[in-house]
């Protein structure tokens, strides 16, 4: 699948996110303010770097899956881009008392988890390019990895939240996005490893989306959430579709899979834009 700029303008978007938690304050549609005091800005360093280990993810199975090299360069610079918005969290401009033992901790777990999601990519690259198929072992070894760096960047953004309700409109957005970026990872997991399991959190996650849209749509009636759950749609037809070639045939059909193209693309495009605001 074609990318876009997306990885810098993420790193483009966590500088115009600390600058403005500087400001006098960030108010939503409901009039919602962001503390100043409130360490809310470092928490998008985290959902970059997630975002990221799961587009980097996507697009190293689309490789083993389709085979187009092109995804395989992709899957590098998304990698390096993953690099930089850890290094842009080190860098940040913050006072020593934003810097706890939650987010400290946070960033070292996914400093450790990074080089072994890359080495298992390498690994799971050369048996495919060896054998001319996918490992199955190989592919889970990277998805777990991956799942590492997801798990520690979700465990440090909801440690420091005071309620399980982000409060913006622009975070309660991306937040919806970021259910359909973990159902998309998990969907290309499924037929590269072989494990039902990834099918069943990609439909999990699916309906997370539902639930949390649906209670994000019952306290704020002035925010509108109808082009994300059309987008949803789209991305879980054509997952849907996808799984069931697989299921009867045992591999995946590049006609089912390119469905996924579009709606991935402004899936990617939407989040790009939303992480340029609070």
């Amino acid at each position: 699948m074609k990318r876009t700029c997306l990885s810098v303008l993420i790193l483009i978007g966590l500088v115009l996110l600390a600058t403005a938690v500087y400001a006098e304050g960030a108010t939503d549609t409901n009039s919602q303010t962001v503390n100043q005091s409130d360490p809310l800005y470092l928490r998008y360093y985290f959902s970059a770097v997630e975002a990221q280990a799961m587009i980097a993810s996507e697009t190293a199975f689309d490789y083993v899956l389709t085979n187009n090299s092109a995804t395989k360069e992709e899957y590098y610079k998304e990698m390096n881009a993953t690099e930089a918005a850890i290094d842009a969290f080190e860098k940040a401009n913050v006072t020593a008392t934003d810097y706890d033992s939650t987010f400290i901790s946070g960033m070292e777990e996914i400093k450790k988890s990074l080089p072994v999601m890359k080495d298992a990519a390498e690994t799971m690259f050369a048996s495919f390019e060896k054998n001319g198929k996918i490992d199955p072992n190989d592919a889970k070894a990277f998805e777990e990895a991956g799942d590492n760096i997801i798990h520690a960047s979700d465990k440090a953004w909801l440690a420091t939240m005071s309620n399980l309700t982000p409060p913006t409109a622009y975070s309660r957005q991306r937040s919806g996005y970021t259910f359909l970026l973990l159902a998309l990872e998990e969907a290309h997991a499924y037929p590269a490893t072989a494990n039902i399991t990834e099918k069943e959190h990609a439909l999990q996650n699916f309906k997370m989306f539902d639930t949390v849209v649906a209670k994000y749509e019952g306290n704020f009636t002035n925010e509108s959430f109808e082009n994300q759950k059309l987008l949803k749609q789209s991305i879980m037809d054509a997952s849907e579709k996808m799984f069931a070639t697989y299921e009867k045939n045992g591999e995946v059909n590049p006609d089912d899979f390119n469905l996924l193209e579009a709606p991935v693309e402004k899936l990617f495009t939407d989040y790009r834009e939303l992480n340029k605001r609070l």
